[in-house]
């Protein structure tokens, strides 16, 4: 009879473990109108990125979800979408065995007063969202419409509105019969007629008004100590960009260095021991996790942390640490912290036990290949240590071949001996055709004895778009100094041609004929990513490479330039 009693509390026991061996977030996913929702789902990422889903759940019609995780997947974005609502993520930090009630509140959409065109795209033109979209005629209601000849009796569509002031957002249509979750939060409407004669109607009149900011709420004292936790670390961290960037005109004016990082160091110190008190400040263990990150996150801006480190709080920084399982996947997204964390430890950054450690547990993952990327980048910016990084590049190489943090550390430094595109070197010739002139062509030749930027991007690419006003305001200060850009399209002809009808980029432009990474011109110019820009001296010597066009742009190209 004892051992029937043993072998059922056993049972029991182990049953009951199991159930808590997983993380489980349940709760509900609320209008802020207080109305019932079309359709919810949540969405669960490693990261922002569209394509990082790890899991997608639809909600029950009360909004009602429940998602279970792995122990290791510690690190996540949520993301919480509805139909006719805009999607909202929020990042959570969840503990091994733990129950979570997490209810989310969004908002519909808020379109600006300056909307000014409304675009239809569907299965219809296979969703070309480029030059295959379709204007929907307005009436004095403000109601828009458009008719659509559909390839059989469902139509699959979304609406695209433009605003002056933002990018494209898709709106889902009023008048869909059922719904199905694009990738990235988004949906797509579906319409059912057996003419497949369809109209499609969007009224704008509905999405004016104005909702408070989505939040997340919960029962649970950990979680919401959490939520202030992570809004205070946001405060003290853009308190402190703020003030280094009052300061920024010492290193780009008057280039004294020396006080630029005195400065620097004092700044990164003040904000530290603000950190440090809300540390101390606050019980459960994801709040300290959380600002522990932030106080890490402070020392490493501008990917340099502080030359006397005897000031570091040593027990946050070992917490921050040893408190995260090293398999845990939030390591997926803090590599690079990891890296910092250990030297503000006093570990060395060529061949710590810690870093071993990390690249050994996730071999031949995105954490690893961005860990030895940032090995390297220190060796080589911080320590002028080139046996070091040509060490670690090679691991890297032998482990990552083809990965595109390997492509770009050997972009910036040439381990391999190969490349073509570096400083120093002559750009090769090539031609392309003029979109400016008809039967016109423009090459690196015929464009000897200017300083050329050179301008890799696509309308498709959402940082190009993004810091195009860096490439206008450097040709509208520099191109009277024997300056001008060539943007060079990696996309199609036509797509540049209406994309420029609305923004102004009034300099040379190519596109290529064949827009692909084994395109002839790509490979000449050894591209692996957009935006990429080369800057080109009068006699054809390239003077700089850098993937991206972000702020202090013109400051940079200024530099190259004869007075």
């Amino acid at each position: 009879m004892k051992k029937i009693i043993i072998l059922i509390l056993t049972i029991f026991v182990f049953n009951s473990f199991n159930l808590f061996a997983e993380i489980i977030i349940h709760g509900k996913v609320l209008s802020s109108t207080n109305q019932p929702l079309k359709r919810a789902d949540v969405w669960v990422k490693n990261s922002n990125r569209s394509s990082d889903i790890f899991f997608q759940t639809q909600c029950e019609k009360d909004g009602s979800f429940k998602i279970i995780l792995p122990n290791n997947f510690n690190s996540v974005v949520l993301a919480f979408s509805a139909v006719d609502h805009l999607a909202t993520t929020f990042d959570v930090l969840v503990s091994p065995n733990s129950i979570y009630e997490i209810n989310a509140t969004i908002n519909p959409y808020h379109l600006r007063d300056d909307c000014d065109t409304v675009f239809v795209v569907g299965d219809f033109n296979n969703f070309d969202f480029t030059c295959g979209i379709i204007p929907m005629n307005k009436n004095e209601n403000g109601i828009y419409s458009v008719k659509i000849q559909g390839k059989n009796d469902t139509l699959a569509y979304q609406i695209l509105v433009k605003e002056s002031s933002a990018p494209q957002r898709i709106i889902n249509g009023e008048n869909s019969i059922f719904f199905t979750p694009d990738r990235d939060s988004d949906y797509i409407s579906y319409l059912v007629n057996e003419t497949k004669e369809f109209e499609i109607f969007f009224d704008r009149n509905k999405f004016r008004n104005k909702y408070p900011e989505p939040k997340l709420t919960s029962n649970s004292p950990a979680f919401n100590e959490y939520q202030n936790a992570k809004k205070i670390a946001g405060k003290i961290y853009l308190e402190n960009i703020l003030d280094i960037n009052a300061h920024y005109e010492i290193l780009m004016v008057k280039e004294d260095i020396e006080s630029w990082n005195r400065i620097v160091d004092s700044i990164k110190q003040a904000s530290s021991e603000k950190v440090v008190a809300a540390f101390y400040n606050v019980q459960h263990k994801e709040s300290k996790i959380i600002l522990a990150q932030n106080y890490i996150e402070i020392f490493q801006h501008f990917n340099k942390i502080p030359q006397d480190i005897s000031f570091v709080n040593s027990d946050i920084v070992n917490f921050w640490l040893d408190s995260i399982d090293i398999n845990s996947n939030f390591w997926y997204r803090n590599s690079g912290f990891y890296f910092w964390a250990c030297l503000l430890s006093g570990e060395s950054y060529a061949g710590g036990l810690r870093l071993e450690n990390f690249l050994e547990a996730h071999k031949k993952t995105d954490a690893t290949a961005g860990l030895y990327q940032k090995i390297i980048y220190y060796a080589m910016g911080s320590k002028k240590d080139t046996i070091t990084a040509k060490k670690y590049f090679a691991r890297m190489k032998e482990e990552f071949p083809e990965h595109i943090a390997t492509i770009a550390t050997d972009n910036s430094y040439n381990f391999s001996g190969t490349k073509k595109i570096v400083v120093g070197k002559i750009i090769p010739d090539f031609e392309l055709d003029n979109l400016e002139l008809e039967n016109g062509t423009i090459s690196m030749q015929s464009l000897r004895g200017k300083y050329v930027l050179l301008h890799i991007w696509g309308t498709w690419c959402a940082p190009c778009i993004e810091n195009l006003s860096n490439l206008v305001d450097a040709f509208e200060r520099l191109s009277h100094r024997n300056f001008t850009i060539y943007s060079i399209a990696f996309d199609q002809k036509n797509n540049v041609i209406k994309f420029r009808e609305n923004n102004k980029m009034p300099w040379l432009h190519s596109a290529l004929r064949r827009p692909s990474l084994d395109n002839e011109t790509m490979q000449l110019l050894e591209i692996r990513g957009v935006p990429t820009i080369i800057l080109v001296s009068p006699e054809g010597e390239i003077l700089w490479v850098s993937i991206g066009t972000g702020a202090g742009l013109t400051e940079t190209i200024e530099k190259f330039l004869q007075p």
